[in-house]
């Protein structure tokens, strides 16, 4: 049973990463904005929500911060989610043989 379980999350894995993976900017991307919408949050509650007060410096380089973690977050996931779907292609052509 488990067994059966585990085969057909590789199955419903393997069908999501293969389209997924034709679009490697698109996912990197969507991953590096939620950052984006996280910075403009965490600004606006640094400074009380007082729309005069915005440094442009600041919130500029707050901006660009979470956005470059955002980005090394979708590379790392990216690489992670095609590894794993190379090891499981590799795996099922090793049983297929």
């Amino acid at each position: 049973m488990a067994m059966n379980r585990l085969e057909e999350r590789n199955r419903k894995f393997l069908t999501y990463w293969k389209k997924r993976r034709e679009h490697k900017r698109k996912y990197v991307a969507l991953a590096g904005v939620w950052p984006l919408f996280i910075a403009i949050l965490a600004y606006l509650w640094t400074i009380d929500l007082k729309l005069p007060d915005i440094d442009v410096v600041q919130f500029g380089l707050q901006i660009i911060v979470y956005t470059s973690v955002g980005v090394w977050y979708g590379l790392w996931s990216y690489k992670k989610h095609e590894k794993m779907y190379q090891e499981l292609l590799a795996a099922k052509d090793t049983e297929q043989a």
